[in-house]
């Protein structure tokens, strides 16, 4: 995985590619292994994407006086 910044939608795709991967029948162990470390990778990026947005909902929410977890 790159080390720029991605947006959500970009660590989405590779994570999505990722599993991809895996699923294929012509996937070798050693690759399944790289696929699998990258797709790891792209989940913590989603994960630290959807923490962040779920954060500003709750900040949203306070100023509204009405603090929800979505």
């Amino acid at each position: 995985m790159e080390k720029k910044a991605l947006s959500f939608e970009e660590a989405l795709a590779g994570l999505e590619n990722a599993a991809d991967a895996l699923k294929s029948d012509n996937t070798t162990l050693e690759e399944a292994l790289l696929r699998f470390e990258e797709g790891m990778q792209y989940y913590v990026k989603c994960k630290e994407h959807l923490t962040a947005a779920n954060e500003k909902v709750k900040i949203y929410d306070k100023v509204k006086q009405e603090l929800t977890d979505y």
